[in-house]
């Protein structure tokens, strides 16, 4: 559900302005009705800067790990950790390119070893230059030293490494066909060896740098900043938010307040003498949403800000979707093995993780126990059919044949979808009126009736024939009441476009399938990874091991697929089939008071 907000207006003396703002940023429920102009200052795009600057400073430091021997390295203040931290990445960035320059030096001088610079620089001075040579041995000619003065230094196996003398001003030699000349680099190999030893002898000194920062108070000391600077961020927004009144003599705010913390904001008012205005939102308003769901609702949350937040004036859809999307989950992944698997590594984690990540946690463990009891009713752990091998199981197994699985994913669906139709009933009915929620009601009567017709055989005769009738009583109300405002032609015009939504309503239900084709694909699987791991149980004295190896690789990897398509596949039943015939719309900005920040 959503929290009903209050709308406020605070008229405040210009000289008290900044003090209000302060109290409001102490008690933290006021979301500022902020400019866009607010948003281009230069004072608040340079707190931006620096925020983002401090927090790409705490990414680099939060991949350091503790380091044996190293001393941790205090600072005085946020900038210096920074100051130092720029400094090292700056040498580091320079170390680096310089060993891609020695490193490609290297490669290029390692074939020939070191050279005989000296030797080489007397013959030069008497007017014998030399060329470097490199040639497949494919295409080496052993005529070529007898026609050239030629000294080969190297072959590699596969292509041979030469250097060829010549005389300056001599008889103009043939070209040596295949051939490739080579530009050496000045220094010699061992020069370029000794460097890159240094260079990257600098760098660990560098990282050993970083590593004493990040065990140090700088952590601590940016996160402090970095909520300081935020916090900044948002009071001078709201700053600029405010309107000038009287001659500039006051100043005019808005802002939103969640109706069960109206209280603190009266009492902040008033100890200011500030003026304050309250109304309910009205229709047109861009109210910000505050979810306020119940203990287990509450952990998907994620999961539905993931699309979208409702706007004010519509339902929250978290606690209506929750319940269909664990029992989706759990047909999606569908083997038991792999539920308990889940729930004992999310129980795990919940003792090892932060305190935001633990309702996370306790989702997984719910989705592992839904696909537990799945597995249960299905008799599939880890691949293995149970009733199979234990017949006497079977008379406690709910479904054992396919086409059961499949006709429910399909009831499900339909129940799913009806559901969500009665929801956009109960919205428009709230938003418009009960007449607006009338073409909703017809297309329910519609789908109802089509039950009753299709199912002659089990509801009999009597009740098919009024479904007749009653299908024609949801033609009509969608046929005259889909548009209020449009004349009666128009109206059943648009009435007569949307009956053709039949075929969407089809569509949507045949989705549902994926429930079934997901459960049965993964439990294939599953089976597939038995058997292939049973064909190593053959090979002596290492057999077993071989095979409870493949078993551990091969069951986590098809559980980690698996589990991405169960997580990945509800979540379009979601927010496609069920939003839709729900009638969601969302859209709504998040409440975000203006209130000190803490960074964890």
């Amino acid at each position: 559900m959503i929290s009903p907000m209050r709308k406020y207006t605070f008229v405040v003396y210009s000289n008290d302005y900044a003090g209000f703002l302060r109290a409001l940023q102490d008690i933290g429920v006021v979301h500022i009705v902020e400019k866009k102009s607010a948003q281009d200052d230069d004072g608040v795009r340079q707190l931006g800067a620096n925020a983002a600057r401090i927090s790409r400073a705490l990414q680099i430091l939060g991949r350091r790990k503790t380091e044996a021997g190293v001393t941790p390295a205090n600072k005085d203040s946020a900038e210096a950790v920074l100051s130092e931290l720029d400094i090292c990445l700056q040498e580091k960035e320079k170390l680096d390119q310089a060993l891609v320059i020695l490193n490609k030096e290297i490669g290029i001088l390692q074939p020939w070893g070191d050279m005989p610079v000296t030797a080489i620089e007397a013959l030069a001075r008497e007017q014998v230059h030399a060329k470097f040579y490199v040639v497949s041995n494919k295409k080496f000619s052993e005529q070529w030293s007898a026609a050239h003065a030629i000294a080969v230094v190297h072959n590699d196996g596969t292509n041979t490494y030469f250097v060829r003398f010549i005389q300056e001003g001599g008889a103009a030699e043939p070209e040596l066909l295949g051939a490739e000349e080579v530009r050496l680099p000045q220094r010699v190999l061992s020069a370029a060896l000794a460097e890159r030893e240094k260079s990257v002898q600098a760098n660990a000194e560098l990282q050993t740098r970083i590593s004493a920062l990040a065990m140090g108070n700088a952590p601590d000391m940016l996160r402090a900043e970095l909520a300081h600077i935020l916090s900044e961020a948002d009071f001078t927004r709201a700053t600029l938010s405010a309107d000038a009144g009287v001659e500039d003599q006051v100043r005019i705010l808005q802002g939103w307040v969640p109706a069960e913390r109206e209280a603190q904001v009266a009492a902040a008012a008033d100890a200011k003498s500030v003026v304050t205005l309250a109304e309910d939102p009205a229709e047109e308003d861009d109210v910000p949403i505050q979810l306020k769901n119940g203990t287990f609702s509450r952990l998907f949350e994620p999961i539905s800000k993931m699309f979208a937040l409702p706007t004010y004036m519509e339902l929250d859809l978290t606690a209506f979707f929750a319940p269909f999307f664990t029992l989706f989950f759990g047909l999606c992944l569908g083997d038991g093995g792999y539920g308990l698997v889940i729930m004992v590594a999310c129980l795990a984690a919940r003792f090892k993780v932060k305190k935001d990540v633990k309702p996370l946690c306790t989702l997984g463990f719910i989705f592992g126990f839904a696909t537990l009891v799945v597995g249960c009713v299905t008799s599939n752990f880890f691949g293995v059919t149970l009733y199979e091998s234990f017949p006497s199981l079977k008379q406690y197994i709910l479904f054992t044949d396919t086409k059961d699985l499949f006709n429910l994913a399909l009831g499900i669906g339909l129940v799913q979808i009806i559901f969500g139709m009665c929801i956009q009933v109960a919205n428009r009915w709230r938003q418009s009126g009960f007449l607006a929620a009338l073409p909703t009601i017809g297309w329910i009567i519609i789908i109802f009736s089509l039950l009753g017709m299709a199912g002659a055989e089990l509801v009999g005769e009597g009740v098919a024939n009024i479904a007749q009738y009653t299908a024609l009583v949801g033609v009509v109300l969608i046929l005259f009441f889909n548009d209020l405002r449009a004349n009666i032609f128009l109206r059943i015009g648009k009435g007569v476009w949307e009956l053709y939504n039949i075929t969407g309503i089809f569509g949507d239900l045949l989705s549902y399938v994926r429930l079934f084709a997901l459960g049965l694909s993964g439990g294939v699987l599953g089976i597939v990874v038995n058997q292939l791991g049973g064909q190593l149980l053959g090979i002596p004295v290492i057999g077993i091991v071989l095979y409870a190896l493949f078993l551990l690789v091969g069951h986590t990897g098809v559980l980690l697929l698996s589990a991405l398509g169960a997580f990945v596949h509800p979540m379009r039943l979601t927010f496609v089939e069920f939003y839709k015939n729900a009638g969601f719309t969302g859209g709504g900005k998040a409440y975000k008071p203006l209130a000190a920040k803490k960074i964890k």
